[in-house]
C-alpha cells in the first residue's frame, strides 16, 4: 500500500518545483517560469548548482494577494491532486484582477530591489574581506622580513607596493562612500516612495 505524498505548504523554509506544481500551485512548470519572467510571481533563489527552491514566505504572500486562504490551501492539496475539475476551479479562483496584478508587480519589484541591494552588500563585504587580508598578508611579509633583521630588497618593496594596489583596487569602501545609496534604493531606505 503506497501512501499518498503531503503536498501542504510548510510554515517556513523553502518549497522546490516539483512541491509546487500542481500541488499548491495550479497551472503547469511552463506557465510558472512565464510568470517568474514577468514578474508575476516570485523568484526563486539558487541554493546550489543544482538546487532551485522558493521561499515559502514568498509563495505565501502571492498566494495571499490572489485570495487564497493557505490554512484551506494544505486540507485540500490531497483532494485537488484526485479532481480536475477541483484543479480548474482552484486556477480560476487566483487569476488576478487587474489592480492585484499591479499591486503584486509592484511588491515583486521590491522583494527583488531587496534581493538585488542583499546580494550587492554581500559582494560588497567580500570584496572589502579580501582588500583587508591582503593589506594584512602585506604587512605580515613585511614584518617577519623586519624581524629576520633583513633589510627591503627592492623586489619586496615593490611587491608590496602592487599588492597593496590590488587591495586598493578591489577596496569596495570609496565608492561606497560616494555613493551610500542610489536610485530607487535610496529613496525606499530612506522612506521615500
Amino acid at each position: 500500500m503506497s501512501t499518498r505524498p503531503d503536498y501542504s505548504l510548510p510554515e517556513t523554509g523553502f518549497v522546490r518545483l516539483k512541491q509546487l506544481v500542481p500541488h499548491i500551485i495550479p497551472f503547469s512548470a511552463s506557465t510558472l517560469w512565464r510568470k517568474v519572467k514577468d514578474l508575476e510571481f516570485p523568484a526563486p533563489i539558487k541554493l546550489s548548482p543544482g538546487v532551485t527552491a522558493w521561499h515559502v514566505a514568498d509563495v505565501r504572500q502571492w498566494l495571499e494577494a490572489h485570495g487564497v486562504e493557505i490554512s484551506k490551501l494544505s486540507a485540500s492539496s490531497r483532494s485537488r491532486l484526485d479532481s480536475a475539475d477541483n484543479a480548474a476551479s482552484a486556477a480560476s479562483a487566483i487569476k488576478p484582477s487587474p489592480s492585484s496584478s499591479a499591486k503584486t508587480r509592484a511588491l515583486q519589484a521590491q522583494l527583488q530591489d531587496d534581493r538585488f541591494w542583499e546580494a550587492e552588500l554581500t559582494s560588497e563585504v567580500k570584496a572589502w574581506r579580501d582588500c583587508e587580508s591582503i593589506r594584512a598578508y602585506v604587512t605580515a611579509v613585511l614584518a617577519r622580513a623586519s624581524a629576520n633583521g633583513e633589510p627591503f630588497n627592492q623586489e619586496l618593496q615593490a611587491w608590496a607596493q602592487a599588492a597593496l594596489s590590488v587591495a586598493s583596487r578591489l577596496d569596495p569602501t570609496p565608492s561606497r562612500i560616494a555613493a551610500p545609496l542610489s536610485g530607487t534604493r535610496r529613496r525606499r531606505r530612506l522612506g521615500g516612495q
